[in-house]
């Protein structure tokens, strides 16, 4: 290894470690195979062929810290030194729960040399860092080779900076957990090889921009737990590699776009806690993949769409906390694979069309209780529900109830009659 490399990685080892006063005597060639240490990989990259030393060719091309493992756990003070930028051909750079304690300058990264490594850095994954606090710097947008970039369960608050969008070999994009606000960047749709994109857990506000849907490589979208408003948009839908789209808890109005039955590989649609206020679509027939559908709590109205029950792969359906109305399709209990199915306070009526053996296998993942309108008749289950006269069907329920109820018509004329007899009564007695 070269002498300059060298002395660098121990400037870098002895900014973060516990043993950092040991590890320069410990590891006088750090690279080699004879001792190596967990957290350090070394490649061969250049140099000759005529070198003794096994050493001497190699290269620092990954470091990776976890402060929960003894091995590499980082000291309590630990700050990363501007050493790390001497490193001409670190490839990775991983520090996970190491910097705890806010640092004088507000951050623990030398961000300001970050493009001395845009020629070799692929990942930079720096997770759970209760102490790494400011702003995300414009400067990563310069690290051009970057493929992983993971800053989530930090500190950070500011924006997003819009520089990120630069990264055209970036695949995964992860800021979760952190206090970021302002909008999501419209330059964020020029990532074309994002699989990831995770702001989840944030205070981002405004739309969704439009730019999201040509991420045409993209599986995972998660932009849950933040104050996003206006509606989805229907550029969404030509996201046709998605599996996993997740906006729930946010401010997000008007309904899901009928665009989204475009995504036919999606497996996960979690859109629960947003005020839609509006009706459920029926065009689940296209999105057969889906196992875990959650939209509880946003108000919406009308009937448990038919296509539902056409979700053969379907393990979790969350619908609590509407008002829907109507009668729940029989056509649920017979879904192969649910094990998960929340239809709790709505206003949901008639007889529950569950066999016995579809309560004993749910156990208590059914939750169909404050629906005061719902019976039953299965002795394996009674959740609260009333019993249903013997044997009726929910049809026969709902046909009973309003012929034995008269409909205002009825009651009208009979009001009519009453007062017409009473008037009679009145002139005809002297």
């Amino acid at each position: 290894m070269d002498r300059n490399e060298q002395e660098a990685l121990y400037q870098v080892m002895e900014s973060l470690l516990n043993e950092s006063s040991q590890w320069r005597a410990k590891h006088p060639h750090p690279c080699s195979s004879y001792h190596p240490w967990p957290g350090l990989e070394c490649q061969q990259l250049g140099g000759s062929s005529g070198s003794s030393s096994d050493d001497y060719l190699l290269h620092v091309t990954k470091i990776t810290l976890v402060g929960s493992n003894p091995a590499t756990a980082c000291k309590k003070n630990a700050s990363l030194s501007p050493a790390i930028f001497k490193l001409p051909f670190l490839r990775a750079l991983v520090i996970m729960s190491c910097f705890v304690s806010p640092s004088t300058n507000s951050t623990n990264i030398p961000w300001s040399g970050l493009d001395k490594l845009a020629s070799s850095l692929q990942v930079l994954t720096l997770r759970g860092n209760s102490g790494l606090t400011g702003t995300i710097p414009k400067q990563l947008g310069s690290l051009a080779k970057l493929e992983v970039l993971s800053l989530s369960q930090n500190g950070l608050h500011g924006s997003v900076p819009m520089e990120l969008g630069g990264l055209e070999k970036l695949q995964n994009l992860d800021l979760s957990y952190n206090s970021l606000a302002g909008a999501i960047p419209g330059e964020l749709g020029r990532l074309q090889s994002l699989s990831i994109l995770d702001l989840s857990n944030n205070k981002l506000g405004g739309h969704i921009p439009d730019s999201i849907g040509k991420l045409a490589q993209l599986k995972k979208l998660d932009l849950s737990s933040n104050a996003l408003d206006g509606s989805i948009p229907a550029a969404l839908g030509s996201l046709s590699n998605l599996q996993f789209l997740a906006l729930d808890k946010n401010s997000i109005t008007g309904g899901i776009p009928r665009e989204l039955q475009g995504l036919s590989n999606l497996q996960s649609l979690l859109l629960q806690d947003n005020p839609m206020h509006t009706t459920i679509p029926d065009f689940w027939k296209s999105l057969g993949k889906i196992s875990q559908l959650r939209l509880s709590n946003s108000g919406y109205t009308g009937g448990i769409p038919g296509s539902i029950v056409l979700l053969k792969n379907l393990t979790e359906l969350a619908l609590e906390r509407n008002f829907l109305t109507g009668s729940i399709p029989e056509s649920l209990g017979s879904l192969p694979n649910i094990y998960h199915l929340n239809l709790s306070n709505n206003l949901l009526s008639g007889l529950v069309p569950f066999a016995p053996s579809f309560y004993a296998r749910l156990g208590d993942n059914l939750d169909l209780h404050g629906n005061t309108g719902l019976c039953s008749t299965a002795a394996a289950r009674s959740d609260d529900l009333r019993s249903c006269p013997g044997g009726k069907s929910s049809q026969s329920l709902s046909s009973s109830s309003s012929s034995s109820a008269p409909s205002q018509q009825q009651r009208v004329l009979r009001s009519f009659f009453s007062i017409s007899v009473f008037f009679y009564f009145i002139c005809t007695v002297p």
